[in-house]
């Protein structure tokens, strides 16, 4: 069944209906030729997907769907919904073909990327999970009692911990569709629906008398469900979802658009007085190499963004409008204390010929057949702190660590990594995607335009710093607004130069930017005085500045105040290699989540013994993969208890490997408190 948004022609409905077009090599360009975008819904959600009295949708959800229509085929009412109460059965309907996309508020889990065959985008929004309940006041009073949840959903897990963590017992119900649970609560056979805060919100509205307890647990990234290996269809989306959590970021609303957009047509000092960041993100102005147009990696419209901002609005005003009963809390930008924080988009172009090669098969079976896993990384004593040679000629960092756990995860030997270190950073993402390097790790920032013009993906963030500059004490500056007429240098093919003048532009100050192919041609630059400054992410800025300072010749430098961008820190891999950035996803969550839970190389065998015990605590057993359920652990990908235990006692987990590589970690990376951790 479909229900459409727009009017379509008898051809146009039946290409949709019975998607003739499923397994297509290019998913993206077959929704723009159907000229109609299909995509999974549960309906009935309060705020979330819902239908008015005459049948339209609106919500949460359906907006960002229009918007993603209005982009990919230029007509926001160019779209089709699949009513789906089934999650399992919505995410089935993605990976078999029937839908271009699901939009089912499903929570972004490493275990379901790896095992349903579908992959995520970017979180558009991040919820909690609570309990709906009828009659009661408190979790408390959940003791004895059954808990409903929907199957194959988070909660089940996550209600049980959190439940269990203050002493309370409860059992819990699975009900395959959002109506089922929705009875079951009715009838009394439940005490309670344990889901995420928007999804109860819809069930509360139609349960009289039902109560949304304050107990939260459980931050649950969301996000749209997308077929594996359609990378470009995966790019696109993520621009688009992260388009209004950008504008929150940077302080503008959709409000504001149209005088933004006749203060640019002004020009002159008019279009000048518009923040640099904000002409960046809404390409007002000229094109230049600041902007390089966002659209453009994709083939997307120059502007897009502002059409997205003129649709959705920014995230606040998305929560307010669907959402306004409900207090936003972790649904907050990073930027006002929350969790959801967009990816950066500045960027430019590679210089680097790409050729196709998505015919070479799978990637991870073919390292495996080959014995050892190809890792393009830095190995110079300017990458200290990721990945420099130690006196025995070993190398050391966090890069390097990173990549023994993904040696262990294919192998089990951290020794069968061959780290390829004679490549440029620029050149770094071609030899990724042409299939020179099965991945890259070298300290390089996962940013909208990369993801969308080099060919490459990127896993999840394994650690978050930002750009810093560093500067001869002699300059006499203590703060990036006292560059102007100073010389800085960065490398090539970084965004070190973009931030840089957007940072100063603010000011109306300049300076004389110099680029260098390499951190070691950078660093001899500044020793020589060549540059009175350099700019790179501060994690690695503090080890060269400990170098500089225990040399025979020591030189005083100084660490200037203030950051000029987020820089989270990715794995570079190939274009449509679902599986194999399954893999490297679920080595990135396993080192995270073991920080998050307390296990060290230290305790990881008592930890163990601890997860095997009756009453262990279920996020205990889920990152030593010991659910019983096959859709819930990491077996399909070769990830086994023994390979999760080898990979904690190698190199501990990722607060170890960065306190023991990074120089004052505490002042130079982003604390992973306030960054959003993916459920394994």
């Amino acid at each position: 069944m479909l229900d459409l948004i727009g009017s379509f022609s008898d051809d146009r409905l039946n290409a949709s209906i019975l998607r003739s077009d499923r397994g297509v090599g290019d998913a993206m360009a077959a929704i723009a030729e159907r000229g109609l975008l299909v995509t999974e819904m549960v309906p009935g959600l309060l705020g979330t997907s819902q239908q008015s009295s005459d049948g339209q949708w609106y919500g949460y959800n359906v907006d960002i769907a229009r918007a993603i229509s209005e982009q990919l085929i230029g007509n926001a009412d160019a779209l089709a919904i699949r009513p789906n109460q089934s999650l399992l059965a919505g995410l089935n309907d993605v990976r078999d073909g029937y839908a271009d996309l699901g939009l089912l508020g499903s929570t972004s889990t490493l275990s379901r990327d790896v095992n349903l065959g579908i992959d995520f985008s970017h979180p558009y929004l991040v919820d909690m999970q609570s309990f709906l309940v009828l009659g009661l006041e408190s979790a408390a009073e959940l003791a004895g009692k059954a808990i409903g949840v929907i199957k194959g959903s988070t909660a089940k897990d996550n209600a049980l911990a959190f439940l269990s963590g203050n002493g309370i017992t409860a059992s819990v119900s699975e009900y395959d569709t959002s109506s089922d649970l929705a009875d079951a609560l009715r009838s009394g056979a439940i005490a309670a629906i344990a889901s995420d805060r928007t999804r109860l919100m819809g069930y509360q509205a139609t349960i009289s008398g039902s109560k949304l307890l304050e107990e939260t647990f459980s931050t649950q990234p969301l996000a749209v469900a997308l077929p594996e290996n359609q990378s470009r269809l995966k790019d696109a989306v993520n621009w688009i979802v992260q388009a209004p959590a950008a504008a929150t970021e940077l302080g503008i609303s959709s409000r504001d658009l149209p005088g933004l957009i006749a203060q640019a047509e002004r020009g002159g000092a008019d279009l000048k007085a518009i923040a640099p960041q904000t002409r960046v993100f809404l390409d007002l102005g000229s094109t230049s190499d600041l902007s390089n147009s966002l659209g453009q990696a994709l083939g997307l419209a120059r502007g897009f963004t502002q059409k997205v901002l003129a649709r959705l609005g920014n995230t606040a005003e998305m929560w307010q409008r669907h959402f306004p009963m409900a207090r936003n809390i972790e649904q907050n930008t990073a930027s006002g204390g929350g969790l959801l924080r967009s990816l950066p988009f500045l960027g430019q172009g590679s210089t680097d010929p790409l050729i196709a090669n998505d015919d070479r098969g799978d990637l991870l079976a073919l390292i495996r057949q080959r014995g050892s896993l190809s890792v393009a990384t830095g190995g110079t004593p300017a990458n200290i702190g990721f990945s420099a040679p130690d006196a025995s000629g070993n190398l050391q960092g966090v890069d390097a660590d990173v990549a023994r756990a993904l040696a262990i995860a294919i192998f089990g030997d951290p020794a069968k990594v061959n780290f390829v270190t004679d490549l440029g950073f620029s050149s770094t993402f071609a030899a990724v995607a042409n299939g020179v390097v099965d991945v890259g790790l070298r300290a390089s920032t996962a940013n909208l335009w990369r993801d969308g013009s080099f060919g490459v993906d990127f896993s999840d963030s394994y650690l978050a710093t930002g750009l810093k500059v560093l500067s001869h004490a002699s300059l006499g500056v203590s703060g990036i607004d006292q560059l102007n007429g100073t010389t800085i240098g960065v490398i090539e093919g970084t965004t070190a130069a973009q931030n840089l003048r957007l940072a100063l532009s603010k000011t109306g100050d300049s300076a004389r930017i110099l680029s260098y192919a390499n951190a070691t041609e950078l660093y001899n630059a500044f020793r020589t005085n060549a540059v009175g400054s350099i700019a790179r992410d501060g994690a690695l800025l503090a080890g060269f500045q400990q170098q500089l300072s225990s040399e025979a010749n020591p030189l005083a430098t100084t660490l200037l105040n203030g950051q000029l961008s987020y820089e989270p820190l990715a794995a570079v891999v190939d274009e449509n290699q679902s599986e194999f950035l399954d893999l490297v996803n679920a080595v990135i969550t396993i080192l995270k989540q073991a920080a998050e839970l307390g296990v060290t190389s230290a305790n990881v065998n008592q930890k163990l013994a601890a997860a095997n015990a009756a009453d262990a605590p279920a996020a205990l057993r889920q990152l030593f993969s010991l659910n019983t359920n096959p859709n819930a652990n990491l077996l399909s990908i070769g990830i086994a208890t023994d390979r999760i235990t080898d990979i904690i006692l190698a190199v501990g987990n990722i607060d170890q490997i960065v306190q023991r590589s990074i120089v004052n970690p505490d002042q130079n990376t982003l604390a992973r408190s306030v960054q959003m951790q993916r459920p394994l």
